[in-house]
């Protein structure tokens, strides 16, 4: 059986592991160490305590050829979420309800030179739009890197 030991500091902690750029069940500390059986080989092991991470950035306000969107009844149908070397992102309205960016998508152009990660704009939307006062949220809980670098909403202006 294979361990990875030195973690008597995260004793009784449940750890999540991302082995040579794979995530890996997580596991709870026990005796100083967790059971390595699943990635035996691995050259380059993280392990850490698992958190969430969560954006809800503020509303956006553009000027219009009616002036600024502040007052302005706004819909926003799509958005576009530009991503550096990231993978495990989430996004939606509320945590109770996230879509996963799926890096994979042979229609998104990674510009990534690391593999398995993704860099590059991404379009992103839910059913009925968002509402630009309570806009979107880019969750993620996975060990794996998650940097957004800018959010571009899509929107349709009504008027004051």
């Amino acid at each position: 059986m294979a361990y990875c030991d030195g973690l008597d500091h995260l004793e009784g902690e449940t750890v999540s592991i991302l082995a040579d750029g794979i995530v890996q069940d997580n596991q709870e500390v026990v005796d100083g160490r967790i059971d390595a059986d699943d990635f035996p080989n691995a050259e380059e092991v993280h392990i850490g305590l698992a958190f969430d991470s969560e954006l809800q950035p503020m509303k956006p306000v553009v000027n219009t050829s009616m002036g600024t969107s502040v007052t302005s009844i706004v819909g926003c149908h799509k958005m576009g979420m530009s991503l550096l070397d990231s993978d495990g992102v989430q996004y939606g309205t509320d945590t109770g309800d996230l879509h996963e960016v799926n890096i994979n998508d042979v229609t998104f152009k990674n510009k990534s030179e690391k593999t398995g990660l993704f860099s590059g704009v991404v379009d992103v939307s839910v059913a009925g739009g968002y509402n630009l006062d309570n806009n979107i949220r880019v969750f993620t809980n996975a060990p794996l890197p998650c940097v957004v670098r800018a959010l571009i909403p899509k929107m349709d202006n009504t008027g004051d």
